[in-house]
């Protein structure tokens, strides 16, 4: 399984720096299944853009950092830590994965395959600035 984290503009720049995705308490349920080397793809609800893949360093825990997103005036507790080597980007992944339904969150490894395969075709531009 595969596992999609959602940020705005205003958290965006904290997901890559601290390297950690989070989602609310309501979610934890379909978090806490992420495991040590599973996916996880992040997608910024202001732009429509879709990034990854990264991979989770650890399992998910609850405030892994209780300080995290704090200044997004919301609270993320479900989080998980995690790295990358090279990451893609996908514009309106939405029009182009129809399985992309709503604010989905858990990922089957079919879905996962098509979500890669995607980003491989588009191979449009590397993102340097968090490396």
């Amino acid at each position: 399984m595969s596992y999609i984290f959602y940020c705005s503009n205003q958290t965006m720049d904290e997901c890559f720096q601290k390297a950690l995705f989070g989602n609310t308490y309501k979610h934890w349920e379909k978090v806490q299944k992420i495991r040590k080397g599973d996916p996880v793809f992040l997608i910024n609800l202001n732009t429509g853009t879709l990034y990854g893949p990264f991979t989770a360093t650890r399992k998910s825990q609850l405030n892994l950092d209780p300080y995290a997103f704090l200044s997004s005036g919301r609270n993320y507790p479900a989080q998980v830590e995690v790295k990358w080597g090279r990451v893609m980007k996908l514009e309106r992944p939405y029009s182009k994965l129809r399985f992309l339904d709503g604010l989905q969150c858990r990922l089957t490894p079919s879905q996962t395959v098509k979500l890669m395969t995607r980003l491989i075709e588009e191979d449009n531009q590397y993102i340097h600035r968090w490396m």
